[in-house]
């Protein structure tokens, strides 16, 4: 129950407008709009875009964009009771964040939700720092990714903060979240400020059990904009914490690792400010963001023995570009810094770059980027310079009926971890990838074919056992660092993916994709005793085989009702093969990833209500989204327990009903 209680948190959401666009009212326009997710082009960029009609209305997403990817080709999940994405069998640790195009640090609460032991994540949690009532939109820049080089091997996430566009106040009541927003605006200066508190920490504090735990989180967030002529200026401010504390029971030992009792707390700060402003032909933009991230987790099994987990880490990040357009050219140069530091390290990366997209003709234009990256850390006096080159080719016929494209990247993990610093073996210190894809689709249809391929080098091996498999896991926070971070590992992961849209009627349509992949890892076997590497090869855990989505929405005849149902079906992600009745884990742990948990379905159904007023002042929204409908129990993963010495299985999570309200004055 409590795992359930985690994930389940609701995100009320408002409209930012676009620009350019007529400011309508934001709740007729969020009811209004059909659902549609796209591959939309944005300046001369294709990203992955969602809108803010697509998470406030698409089945399962606790409206958190990050969830929604798993709508698209490509992407799972690691467990369901956190937003972690898993890109091409990439896991989430190789997926970043940024607000405003600048890295931050794991906006998430709860960042120990869905991991296996409850250790923290760099990269998920089980709900998002940035609640929806201020998200305006969310891009997912997947490798490979030609202009903006992002130093993650899977992708980035990026969101933008809504602006308000008069002055409102909102209140939100779900199951399991409450919160209230106002926005004020007045000529080309507006302000946005959001508090919101956890319903489940609100029954704990009057006195609900559930079972002995406690659960947990609160944030708010501020944004100041001006707009500027061709232009606008943001300030913004995002503080949250959270705890998850349950105490020891030796009456009821079972739980994975035997862990009886645990402590978990985390704090977040994420503050910034981002310029852009345009003058004629040429478009400018900065961005400086510093983010801090504390968390401390504690845990006690049934010996009595205490686990410390402990991460405490702070950002500066900025990302600024000129942008000029030329009668039949695109050039920008852009710039990124970051600074990661504690109290024992410190790591600058400098790293300046040039994109470049010409237009042969209007149905064919090729792209190029490239970024020198300068980094140097204090940790072992590391320093190291390298290039990003990126190349794009895009033809379209003379109908716009098929167009091709062909996409290729080069990028290394300038991430979170103080493991990629480890170096004994020269180039072997930092992960990094060459990524592929062929593209077709039919214009006409929406019917599309991506064929693809990662080649990852340079990848962890088991930070405590050097002999096996890569740590390629969900488990992405180890504070130990000893000789078996040899960074050896090498992994090759290709496959296609294929889709189509349809409109069956006016007010109904559906989509379907499906992907196919192959994932295979080398690992070391040998590195001591001979001067070369020799190599075995195994499954890699999130070398998921298939998967499939289906999504059917319609709006009903009277714009009021609208509905939306997705199935999403896949291949049971690799384990490792743990012992039946043996208490050797050091040997089991030792092992591969070997066993195939069973395929994971989930069905999942959203329905919304919006109750109109004459006098246009008072609105109100109903839903109910309601994930895993069918209740499917799909397993998570597998643990050896050693309170009852046996292999044991733990379950994602079942049906999850939210129902909530939100009004708007």
């Amino acid at each position: 129950m409590i795992r359930t209680l985690v994930i389940c948190f609701f995100f009320a959401l408002s409209f930012q407008p676009i620009y350019g666009q007529e400011q309508i009212d934001s709740s007729a326009w969020e009811l209004i709009i059909p659902i549609e997710i796209t591959e939309a082009k944005k300046g001369y960029s294709e990203i992955t875009s969602l809108s803010r009609k697509d998470f406030l209305q698409l089945p399962a997403s606790f409206d958190d964009p990050s969830r929604l990817m798993l709508r698209f080709p490509g992407f799972v999940n690691s467990n369901d009771q956190n937003n972690g994405i898993v890109f091409h069998g990439m896991p989430a640790k190789f997926s970043g964040w940024s607000l405003y195009n600048a890295e931050i640090l794991n906006p998430n609460h709860l960042s120990t939700a869905g991991i296996s032991g409850d250790r923290i994540s760099h990269s998920s949690g089980g709900v998002n720092a940035l609640s929806g009532q201020v998200i305006g939109s969310y891009q997912y820049r997947a490798q490979p990714e030609v202009h903006t080089s992002t130093n993650f091997l899977a992708g980035v996430s990026d969101i933008k903060l809504r602006d308000p566009y008069k002055t409102q106040a909102s209140f939100n009541a779900s199951l399991i979240g409450m919160e209230a927003g106002l926005d004020f605006k007045k000529n080309n200066v507006d302000f946005l400020l959001n508090g919101r508190y956890s319903t489940v920490g609100l029954l704990s504090l009057a006195g609900v059990d559930f079972d002995d735990e406690k659960i947990n989180y609160q944030d708010i967030s501020a944004k100041l904009g001006v707009d500027l002529k061709n232009g606008r200026f943001d300030f913004y401010g995002i503080y949250g914490t959270s705890e998850n504390t349950k105490d020891p029971d030796i009456s009821n030992p079972q739980e994975p690792f035997g862990v009886l009792g645990k402590a978990q707390n985390g704090e977040l700060i994420l503050s910034g400010m981002h310029l852009e402003k345009e003058f004629g032909n040429l478009f400018f933009e900065t961005t400086t963001n510093y983010s801090q991230l504390k968390q401390d987790n504690f845990s006690f099994d049934i010996f009595g023995n205490l686990a410390s987990e402990i991460l405490d880490k702070n950002l500066l990040s900025n990302f600024t570009a000129f942008s000029y357009s030329f009668d039949k050219a695109v050039l920008e140069l852009n710039y990124r810094y970051k600074r990661r530091f504690d109290e024992n390290q410190r790591y600058d990366v400098h790293q300046p770059g040039v994109y470049f997209k010409y237009f042969f003709t209007h149905r064919f234009n090729v792209q190029f980027g490239t970024n020198y990256v300068d980094a140097y850390s204090t940790v072992f006096v590391v320093h190291d310079t390298y290039l990003q080159p990126s190349l794009g080719l895009q033809w379209t016929d003379k109908k716009y009926s098929h167009q091709l494209s062909a996409k290729y990247s080069f990028a290394k993990q300038q991430s979170n971890f103080n493991r990629e610093l480890f170096v004994f073996f020269g180039d072997g210190s930092i992960p990094k990838a060459h990524n592929v894809s062929l593209r077709y689709s039919n214009l006409k249809n929406g019917f599309y074919l991506n064929a693809f391929g990662h080649f990852l080098s340079s990848v962890y091996q088991n930070p405590d056992f050097p002999f096996t498999y890569s740590w390629l896991d969900d488990i992405p926070i180890r504070n130990n660092i000893s000789f078996g971070d040899i960074n050896a590992s090498r992994i090759n992961i290709y496959g296609i993916s294929l889709g189509f849209s349809e409109k069956l009627s006016k007010r109904t349509s559906y989509q379907l994709n499906t992907t196919f992949m192959r994932g295979v890892q080398q690992v070391v076997t040998n590195f001591f005793f001979n001067e070369e590497f020799q190599y075995e090869s195994f499954s890699i855990p999130f070398e998921i085989r298939y998967s499939t989505n289906v999504l059917l929405n319609h709006q009903f005849k009277n714009q009021r009702w609208k509905m939306s149902l997705g199935l999403h079906a896949r291949d049971g992600k690799n384990v490792k093969a743990l012992p039946e009745n043996s208490f050797d884990l050091f040997s089991s742990l030792n092992d591969p990833f070997t066993e195939k948990l069973d395929p994971y379905t989930r069905i999942d159904l959203r329905v919304s209500y919006h109750f109109k007023n004459r006098n246009n002042r008072f609105k109100s929204f109903l839903s109910l989204d309601i994930q895993n409908v069918t209740n499917q129990q799909n397993v998570s993963n597998t643990y050896f327990d050693s309170a009852l010495l046996q292999k044991q299985y733990e379950n994602q999570l079942g049906m999850i009903p939210i129902l909530s309200w939100r009004i708007v004055i």
